[in-house]
């Protein structure tokens, strides 16, 4: 109940590969658990669990990490050969400087490079050619994993001062916000890159060689859940979460607060920092556990309403449908 959901637009682009390369992708949408219809429907989401067994079913059957979006094939075990060499590097610069030295030997969809200026350190993915990636979920993909590789190597959410993208925001570009832990996001830009602070690239790499076998393990799960999520708006929905799941109704702001030994006012900011609040966060987490509890028939529609804190069940339709475009009982029939 814990996980996050994923908006459709991402699940369609990320069996495109597959499609083009003849795949039954229905088939193996309901071996994972996803009902095909579900694609049609921008606003819907779906459980990150149900997600993450799609990608493995995917790469497995491919026989491909990039599933199929670039211009060629990237093997199995092909990251977890680049994790293994940049266990050695003693900081998060020297792992950006190694990821990108290894990732160039590969030639597969960018042009890897890491300039310095000024007080920054720039990582650039430029595309090798127009058809080197076929869509942009695997673009975003790819940054979001260099990133969570150093907030894991580093046992810190290492700040990105920006994030550069070269292509036009899709409809769900507020998706984005929270990809990025709320840090700033550019759309339209000439490459796609990520903006580190030098005083960053100092953090020291605190994994070895046997801890990496764990964080493989979890993979490609780690991208979208990491291990230690250290941002302000993931702990306060790890405690709204617990409340639910102890059937203690939604907490308040000032509650969450107190939990984290935190002024209210303090946390406010920082969620603002983190460009989010309590609202968003609360609701959420409110409609992923509803999403979670949905498919699984052993809760009705009035169990979930009262568990997520709405004073009846036609509250809890209408915001539902608000979240997904659908009432709860015809997501849960698809």
């Amino acid at each position: 109940m814990t996980d996050i959901t994923i908006a459709t637009p991402f699940l369609r682009q990320s069996l495109e590969g597959a499609a083009a390369a003849g795949y039954d992708t229905k088939r193996i949408l309901k071996e994972c658990g996803i009902s095909p219809a579900l694609l049609e429907q921008n606003q819907a989401r779906i459980a990150l669990d149900n997600f993450i067994l799609l990608q493995q079913r995917v790469m497995r059957v491919m026989n491909d990490e990039g599933l199929g979006l670039f211009d060629r094939p990237v093997r199995l075990g092909t990251f977890d050969l680049i994790a293994h060499a940049m266990m050695h590097c003693t900081t998060v610069g020297d792992i950006l400087r190694r990821m990108c030295h290894y990732n160039n030997l590969f030639e597969v969809g960018f042009i890897h490079t890491v300039e310095e200026s000024g007080s920054q350190l720039i990582y650039r993915l430029q595309r090798r050619h127009p058809g080197a990636v076929k869509n942009n979920y695997i673009a975003t993909s790819i940054v979001m994993t260099i990133h969570r590789f150093l907030c894991w190597a580093s046992v810190t959410r290492v700040p990105l001062a920006s994030v550069h993208l070269d292509f036009p925001p899709p409809e769900w570009a507020s998706e984005y916000r929270y990809i990025f832990y709320g840090f700033p996001v550019k759309f339209n830009q000439k490459y796609i890159e990520l903006y580190f602070d030098q005083d960053h690239m100092a953090l020291p790499n605190r994994q070895d060689v046997g801890s990496l076998k764990s964080y493989l393990a979890r993979a490609p799960r780690n991208i979208f859940v990491p291990e230690k999520n250290l941002s302000y708006s993931s702990q306060i929905r790890g405690e709204i979460l617990r409340s639910i799941q102890n059937n203690e109704g939604i907490p308040s702001m000032e509650e969450v607060a107190e939990k984290l030994a935190m002024h209210p006012q303090t946390l406010r900011r920082r969620l603002r920092d983190e460009s989010t609040d309590f609202t968003v966060v609360r609701t959420q987490a409110r409609r992923d556990v509803a999403i979670y509890m949905l498919s699984k028939p052993q809760y009705r529609i009035e169990d979930i309403s009262t568990q997520l804190g709405f004073s009846e069940s036609s509250a809890f339709v209408r915001a539902f449908k608000g979240w997904m475009g659908m009432t709860p009982m015809a997501y849960r029939k698809m």
